[in-house]
């Protein structure tokens, strides 16, 4: 995701004319903000799909203890129960 976002800020100071003319943000100042934003969005992108990463993971971990003890209290009931009359 970080190098992505850098892919794009690459591409999107090749249109520093669009920029220039659509918004009129003077070349200077798109290239200060280019060159804090090359180091700065892709960081800050890297540790939020981290982070969500981790909170994914850690979400699957929690459903799959939740499961295992969902089966073993159907396999405790079954032992207490013990067989089925028949």
């Amino acid at each position: 995701m970080a190098f992505l976002a850098w892919v794009f800020l690459v591409f999107g100071f090749g249109a520093a004319d669009r920029i220039l003319v659509l918004w009129g943000i003077g070349y200077d100042t798109q290239l200060y903000l280019f060159r804090v934003g090359i180091w700065v969005l892709p960081a800050i992108l890297f540790f939020v799909t981290r982070r969500l990463c981790r909170e994914l993971r850690a979400a699957d971990r929690i459903e799959a203890a939740q499961h295992a003890a969902e089966e073993e209290a159907e396999h405790e009931r079954a032992v207490v129960a013990g067989p089925a009359p028949g």
